[in-house]
């Protein structure tokens, strides 16, 4: 599904139904998918139902993820909307939701048992501001090049302001939270994009629109 990082993808997640997880409380919308259905590659939209649970698993090669609406928890803590994990490899967690939440999740993306856990709470964070722009940083890891933002756009950003170095195999990632905006076609909330970055670094963010970056990390299939 979507299993070609060669093309541009984009999808729409308002047009897509939810489908069951294993666990019929536990849904799911999937953007791309590389490999088994329940051991594969893959970014989606999670919903938790009230009172949803699953049992203890670990996170092969890592997850990432971005609550949406609601609180997500686990041993760890309970991560209001808003808030960024990533889950290294070797993580083991029972997630659940007492009262429901929907999530951005990422998994089997994040490879190394040498990562850090990340939680970052960002409805309290400080934005850096530019002139169109502004930017709270998600994630940074120079040793697997790889970034993650919120940006809150106001006009137009150049992505080449941000992207300071690409090769040929490397990724872009965006995801839209709320508003509209224009990037080699029209977005909106819950519309998702993915492309090549050295092809995404070409093009410009224009609107006003809250969104979600990710980019550099190199292409899953590439070893």
């Amino acid at each position: 599904m979507n299993d070609n990082y060669s093309l541009p993808v984009f999808v729409d997640s308002k047009k897509l139904e939810f489908v069951d997880s294993p666990n019929p409380m536990v849904r799911r919308k999937r953007f791309e998918l590389f490999g088994g259905q329940e051991s594969g590659r893959v970014t989606s939209i999670v919903e938790y139902l009230p009172n949803s649970k699953f049992h203890q698993h670990p996170h092969p090669q890592g997850e990432e993820i971005l609550v949406l609406q609601g609180v997500f928890s686990d041993e760890s803590g309970d991560y209001p909307e808003g808030s960024y994990l990533l889950n290294p490899e070797g993580f083991v967690h029972a997630p659940f939701s007492k009262d429901g939440c929907l999530i951005l999740v990422k998994l089997r993306q994040a490879p190394g048992t040498d990562r850090q856990h990340i939680a970052k709470q960002t409805l309290n964070a400080e934005w850096q501001a530019f002139a169109d722009y502004q930017l709270i940083q998600l994630h940074n890891d120079l040793k697997y090049q790889e970034e993650a933002y919120l940006v809150k756009l106001n006009g137009k950003l150049e992505l080449k302001d941000i992207v300071k170095s690409c090769n040929e195999n490397q990724l872009f990632e965006i995801f839209v939270l709320k508003g509209n905006l224009e990037f080699k076609q029209p977005m909106d909330k819950d519309c998702w994009g993915r492309m090549l970055l050295a092809e995404a670094a070409q093009h410009s963010l224009t609107g006003d629109a809250t969104v979600y970056l990710k980019f550099g990390h190199l292409r899953p299939d590439i070893s």
